[in-house]
């Protein structure tokens, strides 16, 4: 895969486990942090 892909694939996987875990999703790719 290319860096696009695994970022995207990454970006993906964080949100999956936010919702996985019952979180309210208002920051799914982490800015805030």
């Amino acid at each position: 895969m290319n860096l696009v892909t695994n970022v995207i694939s990454d970006i993906l996987d964080e949100s999956r486990r936010y919702l996985n875990n019952g979180e309210t999703v208002t920051d799914p790719y982490g800015v805030a942090n």
